[in-house]
């Protein structure tokens, strides 16, 4: 029996938590990383794999207006990999969206885990949020068909009644509908977790295979960025 270790972080702007990315990877060991919100333009997005040895990147940056002109660039997902994982590992290259990034691991008693990572629009349009979660949808219903599902990620939304009060009402209505439609279980939810609060969704049959969860709380890990980075560790038959 093996194990797989998953880290998810909104960096809020990845040259600015550079370093604490890097410590983070290298502290939890975490064999895949999603990283949303991490700002880079298209033209920049190689260097998400320069910030830790050993791991290689797939990763999508927001198409940004002509007048834009700002140094940076906005939202944008990735996941990083470790190259010496014993499984093969593959992107998913069908999917519709600048906020959606996908990989396919494959085991042989496992079968196919998909990993989508997913930054969902933090602006108030239902219609922007509900076209991005439908596009989700869409492929949550088709791979679950084939494998396992996990959705990592910065959905700027909350399942959580308690969290209603400081969400936007119709986009967490929208997200708990999706999240009822595919049996998933989250964070904060009836997934038993260590530290604070943070967004993440598994599929609900994968929960037994489920060795630990926990969200590093403030103060653990030197962080410029103001959300939390989650650790799920899953075990996997050899």
């Amino acid at each position: 029996m093996s194990s797989l270790k998953l880290l998810a972080w909104n960096v809020r702007g990845i040259m600015s938590s550079t370093v604490c990315l890097s410590s983070l990877l290298k502290n939890t060991d975490c064999d895949i990383c999603v990283v949303s919100e991490h700002k880079l333009k298209k033209s920049s997005l190689h260097y998400l794999s320069t910030i830790e040895q050993g791991y290689t990147c797939i990763g999508k940056a927001e198409d940004l207006p002509n007048k834009y002109h700002a140094y940076h660039g906005k939202g944008g997902v990735a996941i990083l990999y470790k190259n010496t994982l014993q499984f093969s590992v593959s992107e998913i290259h069908d999917i519709n969206s600048e906020r959606v990034v996908g990989l396919q691991i494959k085991t042989k008693s496992n079968g196919s885990i998909f990993i989508f990572g997913a930054y969902l629009p933090s602006d108030d349009s239902i219609d922007n949020y509900r076209n991005e979660l439908n596009m989700l949808d869409t492929l949550v219903s088709y791979y679950c068909n084939y494998g396992s599902v996990i959705v990592a990620g910065d959905l700027n939304a909350s399942c959580r009644t308690k969290d209603r009060l400081h969400s936007n009402h119709c986009k967490s209505d929208e997200l708990q509908k999706f999240v009822k439609r595919h049996d998933l279980l989250f964070s904060g939810g009836k997934i038993k977790h260590t530290g604070p609060d943070y967004t993440f969704i598994t599929k609900k049959t994968m929960i037994e295979q489920l060795r630990s969860c926990e969200i590093l709380d403030e103060g653990s890990i030197s962080s410029t960025s103001d959300h939390l980075p989650i650790i799920v560790e899953l075990l996997i038959k050899k």
